[in-house]
């Protein structure tokens, strides 16, 4: 597949730890967050 992924739409993975995950999702999946409700466990 010589194709580049470029974009996936909202998904939801309930974690424990907003913070972390999010870290996570962005320094090793290169992801960018876009919102983040710690409230209520999202981002």
């Amino acid at each position: 597949m010589k194709e580049k992924l470029l974009r996936v739409g909202t998904i939801y993975i309930p974690v424990t730890n907003v913070e972390l995950s999010s870290k996570w999702y962005v320094n090793k999946l290169g992801a960018e967050l876009s919102y983040k409700d710690e409230d209520n466990g999202y981002s």
